[in-house]
């Protein structure tokens, strides 16, 4: 290829395509060489080859070398042109080298002035910019191009495993990271793992294609699986280990690098805060400016084609099959890569059913894909037994100690005060959990005497809640008041804890946060089991509750145990209507894809997030300070997350500020986090 055009390359010396100096010559060397590391398919080379020539133009060239000077038109355009007036005609490398930059049109016009489409309204306009070339472009050529678009927008086929898809978020990938300075992907050296593998590990290490994996929790699940990824590598393969929780994902990536398993430079994180978590591992070190400009840089880094290892929530990849802008990057990424599922009994029912057709879509990508958990109901197991291709299943035969007794308390949360009165004047530290953020304040304010107390939920700006944890892991207070997010967020162990009832696996997760290493041997934890249904029709299924309430007995869990608790409760799982819904929903989706479309971000909210970010009306000030002066990060610290469905429920209290963030007019405190509305501030209906 490159002899081929040698002499193309060589009168592209004389033409810049960055305002760094970088020609083009350069940057088109760069971009071919790095697409060559991503795939073999020459028409990627082609596309590569011919992507940006369009920047020859006098007037993009006068853009670059005058700040003063703007140009209003697309090079892309100017590209594909060249592209028609030399090559025979490809549609996939055509709509690749048109769209690198820009969707041909935007959904429900939004940006309409910006996109592809709209530069080639005007055939006279098209003619004029092509006049800056420094080749002459015929008329004819141009209405070819016009209708070759049109023919991308209307005529290609559905779906994302077209070849449309896949040269256009290769080249997307390629151009990105050669613009980063990057010259090859970086590829896993070596798995290093010193162990002596446990019988279940020695299967999963032998095991090639699919896998399921049941173990208990701290038996080496994830040993288990980088051994399979080992396995399964074939030297290139890329690995997404994904964790359902931000939290999580961290403290894997300070796992992995830490213990020596991969390189750093092969390790990156994704999610939806990734640069503010590194932003504040940065500020350690005071800078604030140079903390930001580091948090940018790996964050940005991570989320190119670059690194092999990623570790990243479920919602990263379903917001490709929900088609981000350039969702095609993340399908390439995908594209015969090894999955690894870890947690997988954490999702809710409609999470689930999304999880399911991306084992799908992994699959007819050529992936490989490896599911485990401590606890998997027997109908999910059977579900994914179908769907994965040659799947082999292990259940690991492993005995742990006995960490739990479980006492059921026939009486409400509040009622069980007295009982945890008495356990602080015994001197024990107390976990107690709830399932609602006004519950758990509520209970906080009751405890008011208590000076070693802390409450921890999710309705915290980032900055307080990341100050909070962070007080609670260096000084642990006695009591510790919080809901759901306890049973992930922090690695913390209490000498027992009271908890309203949950599904089964929720209450597992925060019995693992008791005793945590079975220094005590066997201790107390408590089931308060009589709740207000009402309140909870937000928060949890009905069934799964009533299924809990007859599942659990006064004993010691055992992981036998565990998992005939699961099994009980979960039977009925897969016919869940939500679950049925969005299988069906997200199905449908993923068929309609097409290349050069994106989805609006209210899309992705109602689709995948669950959840929008407000700043309360009281930091607004503070945010649009932060903002206008570019200290974006800090900015986005004072963020709260809530329910989508306050948009609709406490709408007249939520106003949009832009870059998808909104603010709220509702009560904060450092102390007790975010106040929802009362009741007949808005809609009436509960949420959480």
């Amino acid at each position: 290829m490159k002899a081929r055009y040698s002499s193309l390359f060589d009168s592209l010396d004389c033409y810049l395509a960055k305002s760094d100096g970088t020609t083009l010559k350069q940057h088109t060397l760069d971009v071919l060489n790095y697409i060559k590391h991503l795939t073999d398919d020459e028409r990627a080379h082609l596309a590569a080859v011919y992507h940006d020539l369009g920047k020859q133009a006098s007037g993009f060239q006068r853009q670059l070398e005058d700040s003063g000077f703007k140009w209003h038109y697309r090079h892309e355009v100017l590209s594909a042109l060249i592209y028609l007036m030399q090559e025979e005609f490809d549609p996939a490398v055509f709509g690749a080298i048109l769209t690198h930059h820009r969707d041909i049109e935007h959904p429900h016009n939004r940006e309409p002035e910006g996109s592809i489409s709209a530069h080639l309204r005007n055939i006279g306009i098209v003619l004029d910019k092509a006049g800056e070339l420094p080749v002459p472009v015929p008329e004819d050529i141009v209405r070819k191009l016009v209708e070759h678009t049109k023919y991308l927008r209307y005529g290609i086929d559905e779906g994302i495993y077209t070849d449309h898809v896949l040269l256009r978020g290769y080249l997307i990938a390629a151009d990105h990271a050669a613009s980063a300075g990057l010259k090859q992907p970086v590829q896993v050296k070596k798995v290093n793992l010193n162990i002596s593998p446990r019988g279940f590990q020695q299967q999963a290490a032998e095991t090639e294609g699919n896998l399921i994996l049941e173990a208990p929790t701290g038996s080496g699940k994830t040993e288990a699986a980088l051994l399979w990824y080992d396995r399964n590598r074939n030297g290139n393969r890329r690995l997404f280990y994904v964790l359902p929780y931000q939290s999580s994902i961290e403290a894997m990536q300070e796992r992995f690098v830490q213990r020596g398993v991969f390189q750093g430079d092969e390790v990156g994180v994704v999610h939806g805060r990734d640069m503010l978590y590194a932003f504040r591992r940065y500020m350690d070190e005071g800078n604030e400016d140079l903390a930001s400009q580091q948090a940018k840089q790996d964050a940005n880094l991570n989320r190119l084609v670059h690194k092999p290892v990623k570790i990243t929530t479920p919602y990263q990849l379903l917001n490709y099959l929900i088609g981000i802008k350039r969702f095609e990057v993340g399908i390439v990424q995908m594209k015969d890569a090894c999955f690894v599922f870890d947690e997988i009994h954490a999702y809710d029912s409609s999470t689930l059913a999304m999880i399911t057709v991306l084992i799908d879509v992994i699959q007819q990508l050529g992936g490989k894909v490896m599911v485990m958990s401590a606890t998997l109901p027997e109908p999910l197991v059977d579900e994914l037994k179908r769907r994965l291709h040659n799947v082999k299943h292990i259940v690991a035969d492993v005995a742990l100690p006995d960490r739990h007794y479980l006492k059921r308390l026939d009486q409400t949360l509040e009622d069980c005060i007295p009982l945890i009165r008495r356990d602080l004047e015994l001197g024990k530290s107390v976990l107690v959990v709830c399932n609602r953020v006004d519950q758990a304040v509520s209970m906080y304010q009751t405890f008011s005497d208590i000076p070693s107390r802390r409450l921890l939920h999710s309705r915290f700006m980032i900055r307080d809640r990341s100050r909070i944890e962070n007080d609670i892991l260096h000084h642990k207070p006695q009591l510790l008041i919080a809901t759901q997010v306890v049973e992930v967020s922090l690695d913390i162990s209490y000498d027992t804890c009271y908890t309203e009832v949950a599904p089964v696996d929720d209450l597992l997760q925060r019995f693992g946060r008791v005793n945590r290493r079975g220094e005590h041997g066997i201790v107390d934890v408590h089931v308060a089991t009589t709740y207000d249904a009402g309140k909870l029709e937000y928060v949890y299924d009905e069934e799964y509750l009533k299924n809990t309430l007859n599942a659990i007995s006064e004993q010691a869990i055992s992981w036998h145990v565990q998992r005939d608790w699961v099994n009980h409760v979960y039977q009925n799982m897969l016919q869940d209507r939500r679950y049925l819904r969005k299988l069906d929903v997200f199905s449908n989706h993923v068929r309609s894809m097409k290349a050069y479309i994106t989805t609006t971000m209210e899309d992705i909210e109602q689709k995948i997030a669950g959840t929008i970010d407000v700043v309360p009306a009281c930091y607004l000030d503070e945010f649009m300070q932060l903002t206008d002066e570019g200290r974006y990060l800090q900015a986005r610290e004072l963020l709260v997350p809530v329910p989508f469905e306050w948009k609709q429920w406490y709408g007249n209290r939520i106003s949009y500020i832009g870059s998808g963030s909104y603010t709220i007019d509702a009560d904060y405190s450092e102390e007790y986090g975010l106040v929802k509305p009362e009741k007949g501030e808005g809609n009436s209906a509960l949420i959480v």
